[in-house]
């Protein structure tokens, strides 16, 4: 119970990591997740880790899907009224964790901005030109990342980086990753993916992780 607590916490950590919603984009991105380090806890059980994501943009509202082996995990984001559904499927067990607008700014004030050094190098992904940064975090880990200046939608998680990021890597809590993007599609995105279907239960996170024994 306790390592499935694990993957569903450490899915949402992921899936936050995405791109904020823009006025200017209406459609689909795919990632890839290559996975470069990963904690005792989780050894054993690669093939349950989410090897991609989904995300769904609409105007103020953005919709991230993963899948893993038993379940899976939806974020659901209204920027507009700045709330968010975090919907859990796993084993049998269907929560929806609502968070609010409060909650969402409390975490957000966490976040310290870090330091971005522009490099030389070049790399197409996606079918787009990248160019290279090195990102040092308040911590000292640093991270690679590849960005193009073609895409405008803003990465929340790095709002100053002059492009979109299209390929980074990220370490939380001792899982180490490389996030590429595979696919970029601009389409009309139904307003069904972004409310929460029937059959969820309405908890708290600590609700959640207490129903799975964590």
């Amino acid at each position: 119970m306790k390592n499935y607590t694990y993957l569903s916490l450490f899915a949402i950590v992921l899936l936050f990591s995405s791109s904020a919603p823009h006025k200017d984009f209406e459609g689909k991105l795919v990632y890839s997740i290559n996975y470069i380090e990963i904690p005792d806890e989780v050894k054993g059980m690669e093939s349950m880790l989410p090897k991609e994501y989904v995300v769904y943009i609409q105007g103020q509202k953005i919709r991230w899907d993963q899948k893993i082996m038993g379940g899976g995990q939806t974020v659901i984001v209204d920027a507009g009224n700045k709330t968010s559904n975090i919907l859990m499927d796993m084993m049998g067990q269907k929560a929806n964790i609502f968070i609010s607008s409060e909650e969402m700014a409390e975490a957000r004030a966490e976040i310290k901005p870090p330091t971005i050094t522009y490099l030389k190098g070049k790399k197409v992904i996606a079918g787009f030109k990248c160019s290279k940064a090195l990102i040092v975090n308040e911590d000292g880990t640093e991270s690679a990342i590849w960005y193009s200046k073609k895409i405008k939608i803003k990465h929340k998680d790095f709002e100053y980086l002059n492009g979109f990021p299209l390929e980074y890597e990220s370490k939380t809590n001792g899982v180490f990753i490389r996030l590429t993007v595979t696919e970029v599609e601009k389409m009309k995105v139904s307003d069904d993916k972004f409310m929460v279907p029937e059959g969820y239960t309405k908890m708290t996170m600590d609700e959640w992780t207490q129903m799975l024994g964590n």
